[in-house]
C-alpha cells in the first residue's frame, strides 16, 4: 500500500450565529450544492 498525501488544511469557520449560512455558500462555492 503506498502512503497517503497529507491533508490540506481546511477552512476554519468561526460560527458567529450565521453558521448555516456560512456552510451553505461553502457548499455551493466548492459545487457541492
Amino acid at each position: 500500500f503506498e502512503q497517503r498525501p497529507p491533508r490540506q488544511a481546511g477552512t476554519v469557520v468561526t460560527d458567529e450565529g450565521d453558521g448555516g449560512t456560512k456552510i451553505a455558500d461553502f457548499l455551493v462555492t466548492q459545487k457541492f450544492l
